[in-house]
C-alpha cells in the first residue's frame, strides 16, 4: 500500500500569463478514469494575447494609377509584416517592399478592369487581411476610340438627329433610339415620321465590337420629330421614350409594353403649351417620388413647358408653364435643356440653352412653392449657348453645367455652381469644332472625373477632352468622323469597362459607335 502524499506545482508569470498553482493528494487507491469530452478542451496553442496583430489599411497614395499597372504606391497602416503580400483589385502587386510596420511600397500589376477596386493588405501569418475598399481606382491611361456603324439597314438622310439609351432586349446593355427629324422612320408597311430604335444584340461582355439588328422604326404621329428622352412613364417597369414633334407642336409618348406594340399617346399643343417643341426632359419635377414629369424648351415662343404625369398617361402643366424665357433677356431662343438638383433642396431643377443671338443663359429653379425662372446668368460672353450639360465638373459635391455655343468654332464654356442655383461663368473656355448643337459627359477614362464630348454639325469633326476635376478640361483630341452630327451619348455598349461614344450621322443616316479600345 503507497502513503497519501501531497504534490504541489508552481507556474511563475511568464510573458504576462498569472502565477497558476495547483495541489492534490494521492493515495494508495486506484481511481476510476472518467471519460473526457474533447470538444470542451479549450484550444489553448495560441493565448488571446499572443495571437498575430492584425493589418490595417488607411490611405494609397497615388490613389489611381493606369490599368496597364507599373504605378508605384505607398500604402500605409499598421501591423505590417516582411510576408505581407498585396493585392489591387484581385491583381498582384509586384516588388512589394515592407519598409516597416505601418508603410509598403510596391507596383501596381496590369488589369482588365477599370474604376474603383479594394486594395488589400494579407501577412500570411494566420491574422484577418486588410481592406482598404475601392481604396484605389484603375483608370484608361490612354483613351481611344475605334469607328463602327451602329445600324445594319441604312436609315433616311436629314435624319437621325437625337440619341437616347434603353435596354431593350433587356440583357443589360443599351440600344438606341433616335428621333428622324423631317426624314421617315423605318416603318412598316409604310414609312412614316417618327423615331427609329436600333437593338443592341451583343449577348455577352466583349473587347469586341457591340453587335446590333436591324433598325426598327415606330411612327409618332407627328412631323419634324426632334429630340427624345426615355423614362418609366406608366409604372410599369419598361422604360418609355417621350418625343418632340416640332412642326405639329405635339409630343409623344411611346408607352413600351411587356408585350405587343407599344401604346402611343399624343399630348397635344392645347394641353402641354408648345409653340416649336425641341429638347425634351425627363424628371421628378412635383416630387411624387416618380421619374415620369416632362419638360420641353419651346424654340417659337421663348418658353420651356412642364407637364404633369397625372397617373393614367395623361398630363397637365404645372402652375406657371409655359414659363417664359424672354422676359428680362429680349431675344432668348430655348434649345438645349438639362436637369439637375442645383439648389440642394431635393427638387430637380432646368437650365436651358440660348439658340439666340445674345449671351444670355438661365435657370428655373424648382422650389416647393412653385418653380420660377431665375435672372440670367451674369458675365456671359458667348452668343448662341444652345446646349447645356449638368454635371459636378470641380468635384465640390455642388452640381455645376457646361455650356456649348453654336459657333464657328464652338465654344465651351463652365458655370461653377453655388449649391443655392446660382452660378459663376468659369475664367477659360475651350473651343470644339464647327457649329455644335449636341454635347455628352461622362467619364471617358475611368477617372471619376467628368469629360465631354462635342460632334460637329458643320463639319465632320468630333472633339473629347478630359477633365481636370477644378473646372477646366485638358486639349481637346479631334476624331474625323466623315459625319455631320447633331446628337451624341457616352455608354458601355459592350460591357467591356470602356466608355464608348454614339453619334448620329445627320448627312449620311447612320448611327455611328466610337468602341472605346485605350488602355
Amino acid at each position: 500500500m503507497r502513503n497519501k502524499t501531497v504534490s504541489r506545482i508552481t507556474m511563475a508569470s511568464f510573458l504576462g500569463i498569472g502565477v497558476v498553482a495547483l495541489a492534490f493528494a494521492c493515495d494508495d487507491t486506484t481511481p476510476t478514469p472518467t471519460p473526457v469530452d474533447m470538444a470542451t478542451i479549450p484550444d489553448m496553442t495560441l493565448p488571446p494575447d499572443l495571437m498575430p496583430a492584425t493589418p490595417t489599411v488607411t490611405a494609397i497614395t497615388p490613389a489611381m494609377g493606369p490599368a496597364a499597372g507599373g504605378t508605384s504606391i505607398t500604402i500605409t497602416g499598421t501591423n505590417f509584416k516582411t510576408s505581407a503580400v498585396v493585392t489591387i483589385g484581385g491583381v498582384s502587386a509586384t516588388q512589394v517592399a515592407v519598409v516597416d510596420s505601418t508603410k509598403i511600397t510596391a507596383m501596381t500589376g496590369a488589369s482588365t478592369n477599370f474604376g474603383q477596386v479594394d486594395v488589400t493588405v494579407d501577412n500570411k501569418d494566420g491574422s484577418s487581411a486588410a481592406i482598404l475598399t475601392k481604396g484605389f481606382r484603375y483608370v484608361i491611361g490612354t483613351p481611344a476610340f475605334t469607328a463602327g456603324n451602329a445600324n445594319i439597314a441604312t436609315m433616311a438622310t436629314s435624319g437621325p438627329r437625337s440619341l437616347s439609351l434603353v435596354d431593350i432586349i433587356g440583357q443589360g446593355f443599351p440600344s438606341i433610339v433616335t428621333a428622324m427629324n423631317t426624314a421617315n422612320s423605318a416603318s412598316t408597311p409604310t414609312a412614316l415620321p417618327g423615331v427609329n430604335v436600333i437593338p443592341n444584340t451583343t449577348a455577352s461582355p466583349t473587347a469586341a465590337a457591340p453587335t446590333f439588328i436591324a433598325t426598327q422604326g415606330i411612327p409618332t404621329g407627328g412631323t419634324n420629330v426632334f429630340q427624345t428622352a426615355v423614362g418609366d412613364m406608366d409604372g410599369n417597369g419598361q422604360m418609355d421614350v417621350v418625343a418632340s414633334n416640332f412642326a405639329p407642336n405635339t409630343l409623344t409618348v411611346i408607352h413600351r409594353m411587356a408585350a405587343g406594340n407599344p401604346t402611343i399617346t399624343p399630348i397635344t399643343m392645347a394641353t402641354g403649351g408648345f409653340s416649336g417643341p425641341s429638347f425634351v426632359v425627363v424628371g421628378d419635377f412635383d416630387k411624387d417620388g416618380k421619374v415620369n414629369d416632362i419638360a420641353v424648351t419651346n424654340q417659337t415662343s421663348g418658353t420651356v413647358s412642364v407637364l404633369k404625369n397625372n397617373g393614367n398617361m395623361t398630363y397637365t402643366q404645372v402652375a406657371g408653364s409655359p414659363f417664359n424665357l424672354t422676359t428680362g433677356a429680349t431675344g432668348y431662343v430655348p434649345y438645349g435643356l438639362d436637369v439637375g438638383d442645383f439648389d440642394g433642396d431635393g427638387r430637380p431643377d432646368l437650365v436651358v440653352g440660348n439658340n439666340g443671338a445674345n449671351t444670355f443663359i438661365r435657370v428655373i429653379l424648382n422650389k416647393a412653392a412653385g418653380a420660377a425662372v431665375q435672372t440670367p446668368i451674369a458675365n456671359s460672353t458667348a452668343n448662341n449657348q444652345n446646349i447645356v450639360k449638368a454635371g459636378d465638373f470641380d468635384g465640390d459635391g455642388k452640381l455645376d453645367f457646361i455650356s456649348v455655343a453654336r459657333l464657328s468654332p464652338g465654344i465651351v464654356t463652365f458655370y461653377k455652381g453655388d449649391g443655392a442655383g446660382g452660378f459663376t461663368k468659369g475664367a477659360t473656355t475651350a473651343t470644339v469644332g464647327n457649329m455644335p448643337e449636341a454635347a455628352a459627359v461622362g467619364d471617358l477614362n475611368q477617372d471619376g472625373i467628368l469629360d465631354v464630348v462635342v460632334p460637329s454639325l458643320g463639319s465632320t469633326n468630333m472633339h473629347w477632352m478630359t477633365g481636370k476635376g477644378d473646372g477646366t478640361f485638358n486639349a481637346p483630341v479631334m476624331i474625323n468622323t466623315a459625319v455631320q452630327s447633331n446628337d451624341v451619348a457616352i455608354a458601355d455598349f459592350n460591357k467591356d469597362g470602356r466608355p464608348d461614344i454614339a453619334i448620329t450621322g445627320f448627312n449620311t443616316g447612320n448611327v455611328v459607335i466610337y468602341r472605346g479600345s485605350g488602355n
